[in-house]
């Protein structure tokens, strides 16, 4: 895509944002305070959340807050619930949309604190993440390393919630010669094994999406999301996402073999409690 094609494209992305919002402006009168819901979209960074997002920001239903937008994020982190609370009661929307992905390990606690609120656990798996995480950070072992030395408790949200259990796996794959690929792949298995020790394989309030299978079917997937969500799905709503995105890569990452049981397993536990929720919704479209 060409500047010119992005500039084009950030212009009709904000004319589409502006008409929205003056839509929305237009019913809200109508709209009591009760009928506005927050939603979290959460799991590890690079596991197909933005999609999600997109998804969700081109329903008129929806106020959708990137991680990006200052209102609702310092540094990338959710501001205070006092914050959030604020944003969720002023916007014309009935559903407020956060991308919550520093906030994998507060998922019940969010969900508590918002009555009436619902999230979905996005994940992929590990080799695509992995393969999008060692582009952009290199010094994965490094923080690795500061997690399994300080008992999880320094290097801000990444070591959050951590069990010992989990803290006890770090330890067992980390030592000093570990390649990038593998860390990443570790903290893959990390942040989503905060999935399971929440219980929130088992909270009606929370859904899993396997991002591999919204791109291949984004129709029904898309259609499941929307409902789960509250929204009301149009037919031609998951056009924007592009199939052949899956698998644009045949390459294997040289991920330990340790590591990588570790996380075929996890991928395993995920793709089971997927079926008990996913598929569910989708035979209700």
């Amino acid at each position: 895509m060409t500047t010119l094609d992005r500039a084009r494209s950030r212009l009709m992305r904000l004319g589409r944002t502006h008409l929205k919002h003056f839509r929305q402006r237009a019913g809200s009168r109508m709209l009591g305070a009760h009928q506005r819901q927050a939603f979290f979209v959460t799991g590890v960074q690079r596991s197909g959340t933005n999609m999600v997002m997109d998804l969700f920001e081109a329903d008129m239903g929806t106020e959708v807050f990137h991680e990006t937008d200052s209102r609702a994020f310092d540094n990338y982190e959710l501001r205070s619930f006092d914050v959030l609370s604020r944003l969720v009661d002023e916007t014309a929307a009935p559903i407020t949309i956060f991308k919550a992905l520093c906030e994998c390990q507060m998922v019940s606690e969010l969900l508590d604190r918002f009555v009436g609120s619902r999230s979905i656990w996005v994940y992929r798996h590990y080799e695509k993440v992995a393969a999008s995480h060692v582009k952009k950070w290199t010094q994965m072992p490094d923080t690795i390393r500061r997690l399994v030395e300080d008992d999880g408790d320094t290097h801000g949200w990444r070591g959050r919630g951590m069990s010992t259990d989990t803290l006890a796996v770090l330890r067992a794959c980390y030592h000093d010669d570990l390649n990038n690929e593998s860390a990443c792949a570790l903290f893959w298995y990390l942040r989503n094994q905060l999935y399971f020790d929440q219980a929130l394989d088992r909270d009606p309030r929370v859904a899993l999406l396997n991002y591999e299978q919204l791109l291949a079917d984004p129709h029904d997937y898309t259609a499941a999301l929307f409902e789960f969500a509250g929204l009301s799905y149009k037919s031609g709503a998951g056009a924007i996402i592009k199939p052949q995105g899956v698998g644009n890569s045949t390459d294997v990452l040289p991920i330990e073999p340790s590591v990588r049981k570790l996380c075929d397993a996890m991928v395993e536990r995920l793709h089971a409690a997927r079926h008990l929720r996913v598929d569910s919704l989708a035979g209700r479209c």
